[in-house]
């Protein structure tokens, strides 16, 4: 039990000093499972020290009882002893002469009754010396008796005396010839007495004991009740405030920097700045998101030294920030507080030993009053104004003029009619078939087109990217799965297996838990195999959240469904990504295998990537295959899969079903 109480502890201890780690904790998102944490450790340490001292109360009282009882008993048997022995004596001495004979062989019962107690006594306890001294006159007093009956018997002349001393004596209790049941009293007298001490430092002893545990335990919910505020406190701060930069973030903006601008008068000038780091996708790709994290936190250091009293600076997301400048009178006052932000990123960053020196930055600035003066149209127009002066060049900050927003209403009505589309069914699945190095029909790739009513054929160019930004792709991508495993369950009904649809995942359906869930929930609604579904994630969906990604593609892959990494070699650091993802596939991007046939290096790049890709255990996928000389030669470099318009174009499913699924076994 103590080596369970002292584990317990350790543990509670290495708990609380997690808990004090408060702004990693909060990064994780785990307060509620900490709080939840301390409070059992708390009920349970309270738990074990009240079990504790109930068994200690317990078993004092257990003690006091079996040590009353054992004083009782020796008390009643003393006053016995006085009762038999003076009835004996009265009736012997008063009522005859000839009865001296009956007192001796009574007391010589008594003394061996006496006799075997004692020893038994001995026997059964521990004794002090005290204990052990009065037993031992008990002995000596009964030895006595003995040799006062032989005077009585042989002292027959004298026999009356003797009785009326011996009557004297019995009333007045002055002689040892009752000197047996007096010392028997007073032992018993002296037990009961040490009885009681004891008890009372048992007691003392179980008092102190429960005192000791309550104050612990005040103690220790004292230390609770401190975390549990450090913890509210600080889950307030970052509420309001990014734990990576430590500046106010979306939520601040929201409900308070809208306050602010709509109180600023209008006389008064002011401007609200939209900037977003250029290239700053480099440095997580290439240094880590750790560095990442630590260069934002620098940025966001030089922000706040050059920023006026009164003005503020946010970190709006990832690596967009938003100024509320008002410090200034003026546009001219204005562009010199634009230069100052621009040219805090040109004094080269060093993060954990390394050297950035590639990061720039957009600006784009919306002045209060001239071009509104409600925080949602100044956000948007500074948005629009950052986006300017990136299509511009980067590195620069741009004042917005209406001209920005020639396209606001555009984006609107093509907005609305995505949604429309997705409406009234016009977002159609089309199927690409993939091909085995033996030329063996595979499966495909299912690829979204948006057809109109008028028979028009938008081009995905000029739709997913609009749609990711809108935030429309999850609708997308849900109808193209639902669509997708509709097909699936109608070919396996007839006769159709061993073959696999490949279906590309949004950011959002990858990186968003609830998306994720609901795009495996559909495919568990139809109750088709899940190895016949396939999930395509790019590397720039993965980026977007890493940590998260990895996890629902493990989760994607404990339901048996495979996962390809789409668009490799795309990005700055596929060849790290390959050892950390839990995928199956790999498919080399069409522009690598374009010039594969007459460029030495596309070759060699092609023959790298296959080899490595080979080396953990995955397949690859070669995709924009359209010439025979591009077959033989990805043949030659042992790839496994080929994709492109040689082996088909993208197809409606009657087609795809006529052409590819017919020849499978049925």
């Amino acid at each position: 039990m103590r080596a369970n109480l002292n584990l317990i502890i350790k543990k509670s201890i290495r708990r609380i000093k997690d808990i004090f780690s408060i702004e990693e904790i909060v990064k994780k998102h785990k307060l509620h499972s900490i709080f939840n944490t301390i409070i059992i450790i708390a009920i349970l340490i309270f738990s074990l020290f009240t079990i504790l001292s109930y068994r200690m109360v317990e078993y004092s009282n257990s003690n006091q009882n079996k040590m009353y009882e054992d004083g009782y008993l020796a008390s009643n048997y003393a006053n016995k002893i006085n009762e038999d022995i003076l009835n004996i004596r009265i009736n012997s001495i008063l009522y005859s002469t000839s009865y001296e004979q009956a007192i001796a062989d009574e007391l010589k019962v008594y003394g061996k009754d006496i006799e075997d107690n004692v020893n038994n006594y001995k026997s059964l306890h521990n004794l002090t010396e005290e204990e052990k001294d009065i037993l031992s006159r008990l002995e000596k007093t009964n030895e006595l008796h003995s040799v006062k009956v032989k005077e009585m018997i042989y002292d027959i002349s004298k026999s009356i005396e003797i009785k009326d001393t011996v009557v004297k004596e019995i009333f007045y209790l002055e002689n040892t010839t009752i000197g047996l049941s007096k010392q028997l009293l007073d032992y018993s007298n002296v037990y009961v007495h040490n009885l009681n001490d004891k008890n009372k430092e048992i007691n003392r002893i179980v008092i102190s004991t429960i005192i000791i545990v309550n104050l612990a335990m005040v103690f220790l919910f004292i230390i609770i009740i401190f975390i549990v505020r450090k913890i509210n406190e600080t889950a307030d701060f970052y509420a309001f405030y990014s734990s990576i930069t430590g500046l106010p973030n979306k939520k601040y903006v929201v409900d308070t920097l809208a306050n602010d601008i709509s109180k600023v008068g209008k006389d008064k000038y002011g401007v609200l700045a939209s900037l977003d780091v250029d290239n700053f996708r480099a440095v997580n790709d290439t240094l880590g998101h750790s560095c990442g994290d630590k260069f934002l936190k620098e940025v966001g250091r030089r922000f706040k030294k050059i920023i006026n009293a009164g003005d503020y600076v946010c970190h709006v997301s990832g690596d967009e920030f938003l100024f509320f400048i008002k410090s200034v009178n003026n546009r001219n006052e204005a562009e010199i507080m634009a230069k100052k932000i621009l040219n805090t990123f040109e004094e080269v960053f060093c993060i954990k030993g390394n050297r950035i020196d590639y990061v720039t930055s957009s600006l784009g600035l919306a002045v209060i009053n001239k071009d509104g003066n409600d925080f949602e149209t100044l956000y948007n127009y500074a948005d629009d104004a950052m986006y300017y002066s990136k299509r511009a060049g980067k590195n620069r900050y741009s004042f917005y003029d209406r001209e920005m927003s020639s396209g606001v209403y555009e984006k609107a009505i093509k907005k609305k009619e995505i949604e429309e589309g997705i409406k009234n069914g016009e977002f159609k699945v089309f199927y690409q078939p993939k091909i085995s190095n033996k030329e063996k029909f595979l499966g495909a790739e299912a690829l979204v087109r948006w057809i109109k009513n008028d028979n028009k054929i938008i081009p995905p160019s000029e739709f997913i990217e609009f749609a990711e930004n809108e935030g429309l792709i999850k609708n997308i991508g849900e109808v193209v799965i639902i669509e997708v495993c509709k097909k699936i369950d109608e070919w396996i009904k007839k006769g159709y297996s061993n073959f696999r649809i490949a279906i590309n995942l949004s950011a959002e359906q990858l990186i968003n838990d609830e998306l994720c869930d609901k795009a495996l929930n559909i495919i568990k609604k139809f109750r088709i195999p899940f190895e016949y579904i396939e999930f395509e994630v790019t590397e720039s969906i993965i980026i977007k959240d890493f940590n998260v990604a990895i996890k629902n593609i493990e989760k994607i892959k404990s339901y048996g469904i495979k996962v390809s990494l789409d668009d490799f070699g795309t990005g700055y650091s596929s060849l790290n990504y390959l050892k950390e993802l839990s995928i199956d596939c790999v498919k080399i991007d069409k522009s690598f295998i374009d010039n594969l046939v007459f460029d030495d290096a596309s070759n060699v790049m092609v023959n790298t990537i296959i080899k490595i890709c080979h080396y953990f255990g995955y397949e690859v996928v070669a995709e924009g295959v359209e010439k025979r000389e591009q077959v033989d030669c990805l043949k030659d470099l042992d790839c496994d899969i080929f994709q492109g318009y040689y082996f088909g174009k993208p197809m409606n499913h009657e087609d795809f079903e006529s052409q590819f699924l017919l020849d499978l076994d049925r």
